[in-house]
């Protein structure tokens, strides 16, 4: 036997035949410290962390819209791999990002307003950011360009078509409103 070997627990941790059957001890891990047999395993308490801003809005934009990881990168312009390190907690790297914190906030901006038009149906929130009225106008490339207040006016005019018959100009969208027809 070795001199390091004081137990039989010992014995089996530096590799010496044990002479005696192991009766299995619990494994108590009700405490902040656990037992594993004789050893004493001491884990440091662990307070949650509420998640970053970016993102919590990360998850609230794939959750509204029911977007993949890529097509949300799409739709910011940027890469899936960046949407995959905000979704984990990492930092965003001012160098790589640019100005990405701002196109999620934007974004997360519209997608809140056009989520609760559509009732929280991610469907309809994918489909008013997706519509054409013309080619190549639609919300989705719009919060791409970086104008979330044309992508917002898009999607609107998706979800809540202008009335026929009314004169529309390039005024408010008020409800009722119409423009002047010098306008």
């Amino acid at each position: 036997m070795s001199a390091l070997a004081n137990t039989t627990y010992d014995q089996a941790l530096y590799g010496e035949p044990i002479s005696v059957a192991i009766a299995r001890k619990l494994f108590n891990t009700d405490s902040r410290i656990w037992k594993l047999g004789d050893w004493a395993i001491e884990f440091p308490s662990t307070a949650p962390r509420p998640a970053p801003e970016t993102q919590r809005m990360v998850a609230e934009l794939k959750t509204w819209t029911g977007l993949s990881s890529r097509q949300l990168a799409r739709m910011l312009g940027t890469s899936h791999t960046t949407i995959g390190r905000v979704e984990t907690g990492g930092d965003l790297v001012a160098g790589h990002s640019g100005n990405l914190r701002q196109r999620i906030e934007a974004t997360h901006d519209v997608v809140a307003r056009i989520t609760a038009i559509a009732n929280h149906n991610a469907a309809a929130v994918r489909d008013a950011l997706e519509f054409e009225a013309e080619p190549g106008m639609s919300a989705r490339l719009a919060l791409r360009a970086g104008d979330p207040s044309v992508a917002l006016l898009r999607a609107l005019d998706r979800l809540r078509p202008r009335p026929a018959g009314l004169i529309a100009g390039t005024g408010s969208r008020r409800s009722g409103a119409t423009a002047a027809l010098h306008d």
